[in-house]
């Protein structure tokens, strides 16, 4: 709920203002000053100010700053819904004071109570002799809701008018560290004698291969001109 202090800082903040400076701009502010107007006169009863409902309607409209119609309307009825909300207050502290001021009148020792006996009395007095209380506890938690209700609306539809490109851009990830050149050469080195030294041993593996198939080759020729049978020369 705004307070006294929120109400005269919105009044001051207000009195700052310039107004609108376009004819377009002087048509909307004259029209939402009768449409105002008309507000309080429908909502605010005799005895009320009028003064102050408007306070309420306009540190509201100060910090959400409705753009179309449909949202000033949601404004609105989260200002009526805080000032019956208020409303409602008042009518229970007029209520306990007038069972606390009934009582005191009958009863002599009563009035001898400290004050939070006497409120004590009543508040027990307007339970169990009326309904009073219990309306009005209804009626208050009504007008939370529709305060509540209407907000929730008004951040939705919001929302949906603002479009996404309006979000600011994210940053972007750091780039990953470069490595240093004196190591990318000595890992480009190390990899050169690495496939050196594989070629290398390839070679040596061939060779050996080579030498073994040839002194296999040998052997079996030398065991076949041992066996030729040396009477077939002779014929």
């Amino acid at each position: 709920m705004s307070t006294e202090r929120q109400i005269q800082a919105s009044r001051a903040n207000g009195a700052k203002s310039r107004g609108p400076v376009t004819p377009e701009g002087k048509l909307n502010s004259s029209l939402n000053a009768i449409t105002h107007g008309m507000l309080a006169d429908t909502i605010v009863i005799k005895g009320e100010s009028k003064d102050r409902f408007s306070g309420v309607l306009a540190s509201l409209l100060e910090e959400f700053k409705p753009q179309t119609p449909f949202e000033a309307s949601l404004i609105e009825t989260m200002a009526v819904a805080r000032w019956r909300q208020m409303r409602i207050w008042g009518m229970e502290q007029a209520g306990m004071q007038h069972e606390m001021r009934r009582q005191a009148e009958a009863s002599p020792s009563t009035a001898a109570e400290n004050t939070a006996t006497r409120s004590a009395m009543a508040f027990r007095t307007l339970s169990d002799d009326s309904r009073s209380l219990e309306l009005i506890d209804r009626y208050e938690t009504r007008y939370e809701r529709q305060y509540m209700r209407c907000h929730r609306r008004f951040l939705e539809v919001r929302a949906l008018r603002t479009p996404p490109s309006a979000q600011p851009p994210q940053p972007l990830p750091p780039n990953p560290p470069e490595q240093p050149v004196q190591e990318k050469i000595s890992i480009s080195k190390r990899t050169r004698q690495l496939t050196a030294n594989k070629a290398a041993r390839q070679i040596r593996r061939g060779y050996s291969r080579t030498q073994n198939h040839r002194t296999r080759g040998e052997a079996r020729g030398n065991e076949g001109e041992a066996g030729v049978n040396p009477g077939s020369t002779e014929q």
